[in-house]
């Protein structure tokens, strides 16, 4: 029996105490809905998964490292069913708000699915990745922050996370046609979404 309509849940799972709450959470809730780019792609929590944890608390914690018990963070989709995620790093007030307006209505929003370059096309901003030769991931993420930093000459650095069916390939050889070393790039790419990490 649900006790919860909707239980809004941020960030990645790194602790035991983490996947507890999760776990409590969505038994109990009818939907499960995360907030933000950690609890759809695993973030920056996540971001060095291919490193020892042991060596990572270490050099954060000292000599108390070794009574914190944690694993590699991950979004929350690798524990439980998750019906509904805001991205966003952090989350666009306008998403955050439609949301809320679509479970009031019983339904679920549907949000744009193209990359953030649309956006700035739209925008007509001058294209940091093509006319300044910078590395910009605007190709590869998802819109609906309307290309707020590309608008301010600022490259978009992946906070929402990927779009769907992103071109990584086609991204990744442009940037390397640009001299950007293959590190520098996947590097950038995986700040957001470690996933990118094995690509």
């Amino acid at each position: 029996m649900f006790t919860l309509d909707v239980a809004f849940l941020e960030g990645a799972v790194s602790t035991p105490e983490d996947l507890e709450i999760l776990l409590s959470l969505r038994n109990r809730s009818r939907l499960l809905i995360g907030v933000g780019t950690c609890a759809r792609w695993g973030g920056i929590a996540a971001m060095k998964n291919d490193q020892s944890r042991k060596e990572l608390a270490e050099a954060v914690y000292g000599d108390s490292a070794h009574s914190l018990l944690t694993f590699a963070p991950g979004p929350l989709h690798r524990f439980v069913t998750v019906d509904f995620t805001i991205v966003g790093c952090p989350p666009e007030k306008t998403e955050v708000l439609a949301t809320l307006a679509s479970l009031l209505h019983g339904t679920l929003p549907v949000f744009p699915d193209y990359p953030v370059c649309t956006e700035c096309r739209n925008s007509e901003n001058l294209c940091l990745l093509i006319e300044k030769d910078e590395l910009c991931l605007g190709p590869l993420i998802q819109s609906g922050c309307n290309a707020r930093c590309p608008a301010v000459s600022i490259v978009c650095e992946g906070c929402r996370g990927p779009v769907v069916e992103a071109n990584v390939a086609a991204e990744l050889a442009l940037l390397l046609e640009k001299d950007f070393s293959k590190e520098e790039i996947m590097s950038r790419m995986r700040r957001f979404y470690p996933e990118w990490n094995n690509e």
